[in-house]
């Protein structure tokens, strides 16, 4: 089965081979985190996703830092585990005689 790659996909395993140091891998910064998730994220949107726990950092001191390796591996994992809820079941008509 042939698959297609996404432009996003794309990019995440270009990040992965360009990472050959923790200075490369290392963003600080809200500002910085939000541009490398969505570059038109504002510092907002990514301060409060941060806050909420919804990507791996930490902070040093009042700045948030994380790894471009744990982000693209937390999404790999959402992405890879995500699968949409079962239809609802139609409910049935009951009859009105008794049992």
């Amino acid at each position: 089965m042939k698959t297609r790659s996404s432009p996003a996909g794309t990019q995440m395993a270009e990040a992965d081979a360009d990472i050959t140091s923790i200075a490369e891998d290392r963003l600080v910064g809200a500002e910085a985190i939000g541009r490398f998730i969505d570059p038109t994220m504002t510092e907002r949107e990514a301060r409060r996703l941060l806050e909420d726990g919804h990507y791996p950092c930490w902070r040093e001191g009042k700045v948030y830092v994380a790894s471009k390796a744990a982000i693209l591996a937390h999404w790999r994992q959402m992405t890879r585990t995500f699968s949409p809820p079962p239809p609802a079941r139609k409910a049935r008509a009951r009859s009105g005689r008794a049992a």
